[in-house]
């Protein structure tokens, strides 16, 4: 089932918004697509709210900002809503019996905040754990009916029966005797438990080996525990006043299989009220999701590209940790890196439905590879933490002070220094060095911005003309004129990819020779002269190299997503595919789903993973191998060897060129 348009189109466009253009639409006071109201000063209440919103955090914030999170979040509350009303009347309560408040609890459980295929299948595996554990409290019962001493039943019976005579109400006081445990056997108890132990520990291992089945697993338990472990509220039973829990199997002396009837009836209105909201409330496809995903992935990258422009413009104290814009970066990174799960888990789901569009499932699982290749080195921020490090400021290293207990003049108090004097005197003569020089990464800094702008500017264009084309295929699944929409904007992505490429191209035979020029005087000098501050001039290039790592990945991006849109140019009904590999996905084990789940991940070879280990891991095991190595590699080279051998100043009429070629980035 697909998503209306419209609802695509809004969804598109406030998701993907980028907060600080929100941010100025707030304070001018028109955001786009509202118009002021008459009579109202203009900005005195978007001023109001935008004052309001900067003092919530920013999870709360966003979420806010966005349309998209705000449908969201009125299905869920709907749906709790909704629920909670059928607690309230009288004959809902009396026909749910006292397990009612289980509609309310399954709508915190599996709330519909997912996709239409996503919420099926979740509400799927929650009727089928309930099914299967109920099955299985079932098979408990009977088999424990079975085990049971027949002549020890016989006079418990017969006992029951001769203290209820004269008695008006025997039913009663027959139930009266199941629950007060007058009818217990030894051999129906350990039946019970035998069932009881071999069904969580499956339920466990489902819960451990495939941890999508987790509704699966949860409901299961519950349903199985109302038959072996229990508790008063599950039932209609009103002997049960003590609080503490009950064995409800062991207690009846025959077949009970619909204990748990008043749990099924519960969930199955939640059930139901869930398939009515996100059926009928803000639909949404899995491939519309996925793609806004992109989209607002895209805005978080450009919007990281455009910000270098501040880190070249800072101060070296401007980036230290702790900062202004420091936190800025280090906040878009963590965007960043929480878009990646977003975009990657329903990669898994999104071939198992059913959608309209240009593109298909297995179209976008193609485009995930070239754009983790984009987030890999984009998702770095080492440039800025090497430019503002302490020891690149000034020569000092951090000196802690030991706080005395004792009365001692001032030569007593003898400064911790963190490292050796020998460190500290020759990291003083480097920065002498360098501020003689003029090479200070302060002097540099310049010298890259300008250098490097072109090539930033057009990556970060080319970023905009991948989400606009992206935005037109989401967005225009059912309009009339979707097909020049997305003319427009593939014409717009052609220009800025052969723009990036021109950039490109000029960066790698000319503009990067810009970045050896306050360093030519010491490099004519280099062979005389051993002990020359180069660190600067590494540090540019290492820079350089990580920004034609990230135009060549926005680069081949551009190209897969014309590929596929020259390819795709109408739309159409795209049916479920791979069916046949659903056991496979619904086996495959994720360490942030385990975490979600309040688990620790557990390394395959035994070994510790560290929670530092683990945010590496999301930015890093994502980057194409050996995308950055010729870059190092050459670097190492230029370094390591003497410099008579990596170039000739008097041979090259004083000319740098041949160092520059050495030094060559691909």
């Amino acid at each position: 089932m697909a998503s209306s348009g419209s609802i695509d189109r809004e969804t598109a466009a406030e998701s993907t918004r980028d907060p600080e253009k929100t941010q100025r639409e707030d304070a001018s006071g028109t955001p786009a697509g509202h118009g002021v109201t008459p009579g109202a000063s203009p900005g005195s209440t978007p001023g109001l709210m935008k004052a309001f919103l900067d003092k919530l955090p920013p999870w709360i914030a966003t979420n806010l900002r966005s349309r998209r999170s705000l449908k969201l979040w009125a299905r869920c509350w709907l749906a709790s809503w909704v629920c909670f009303v059928l607690l309230l009347p009288n004959k809902s309560v009396t026909q749910l019996g006292n397990a009612a408040f289980f509609a309310l609890l399954g709508s915190f459980m599996a709330p519909p905040n997912v996709p239409l295929q996503i919420y099926i299948f979740i509400l799927s595996t929650l009727v089928v754990g309930l099914c299967l554990g109920w099955g299985i409290g079932s098979a408990a019962m009977r088999a424990a009916l079975a085990a049971r001493n027949q002549d020890l039943l016989r006079e418990q019976l017969l006992k029951t029966e001769q203290s209820a005579a004269g008695l008006a109400n025997v039913d009663a006081l027959f139930q009266a005797s199941i629950f007060e445990g007058n009818f217990l056997d030894a051999r129906s108890s350990v039946v019970f438990g035998c069932f009881l132990g071999a069904s969580a520990f499956g339920f466990a291992l489902i819960r451990a080996y495939a941890p999508k089945l987790i509704i699966l697993s949860v409901f299961a338990t519950i349903s199985m525990d109302v038959f072996c472990v229990g508790d008063h509220q599950f039932t209609d039973v009103p002997y049960l006043s003590s609080g503490f829990p009950q064995s409800y199997g062991p207690l009846f002396p025959f077949g009970e299989y619909t204990i748990i009837l008043s749990l099924v009836e519960s969930l199955a209105c939640y059930v139901g009220i869930g398939l009515i909201l996100i059926t009928f409330l803000f639909p949404e496809t899995l491939n519309h999701a996925y793609l806004l995903g992109i989209s607002s992935l895209l805005d978080n990258l450009k919007g990281m590209i455009e910000m270098q422009d501040e880190v070249l413009n800072a101060r070296p104290e401007d980036l230290a940790l702790g900062t202004p814009l420091m936190t800025k970066m280090m906040g878009s990174r963590a965007a960043v890196v929480g878009r990646i799960q977003q975009v990657t888990s329903p990669l898994t789901f999104i071939n198992f439905e059913f959608s309209w569009g240009k593109w298909s499932g297995q179209d976008i699982k193609k485009l995930s590879e070239p754009l983790l290749a984009v987030i890999a080195p984009v998702g770095k921020s080492y440039f800025a933490k090497m430019v503002g490090h302490p020891y690149l400021q000034t020569g000092e290293s951090s000196v802690i002070s030991l706080p005395s207990t004792s009365e001692s003049t001032v030569e007593d108090a003898t400064p911790m220094f963190g490292d050796t004097h020998l460190l500290r005197h020759y990291r003083k003569y480097y920065h002498d060095a360098e501020a003689a020089h003029h090479v200070r990464i302060v002097d540099v800094l310049p010298t890259i911005r300008s250098a490097t702008l072109d090539l930033r500017t057009a990556c970060a264009s080319c970023l905009g003309a991948l989400k606009s084309v992206i935005d037109a295929v989401n967005t225009k699944r059912y309009a009339r004129d979707n097909v020049e929409v997305t003319d427009v904007a593939l014409s717009a992505l052609r220009q800025q990819a052969a723009a990036l490429d021109a950039a490109l191209e000029a960066f790698k035979t000319s503009q990067r020779q810009a970045l050896v020029q306050p360093f030519e005087s010491l490099l004519q000098r280099a062979e005389k002269e051993r002990d020359v501050p180069l660190r600067s001039l590494y540090i540019s290039y290492c820079f350089a190299a990580m920004l034609i790592v990230v135009g060549d990945a926005v680069n081949g991006l551009a190209k897969a997503v014309l590929a596929l849109a020259e390819r795709r140019t109408r739309n159409r009904l795209w049916w479920p595919q791979g069916l046949r590999h659903v056991g496979q996905v619904l086996m495959q084990r994720s360490s942030s789903g385990e975490q979600a789940l309040g688990e620790d991940g557990v390394p395959d070879d035994g070994g510790q993973e560290t929670r530092e280990e683990k945010s590496y891991m999301l930015i890093s095991t994502w980057c194409r191998a050996g995308s950055r190595q010729p870059a190092a590699d050459q670097l190492h080279a230029a370094y390591s060897e003497p410099y008579s051998q990596r170039v000739s100043v008097e041979q090259n009429s004083g000319s740098t060129s041949a160092f520059l070629e050495d030094l060559h980035v691909s």
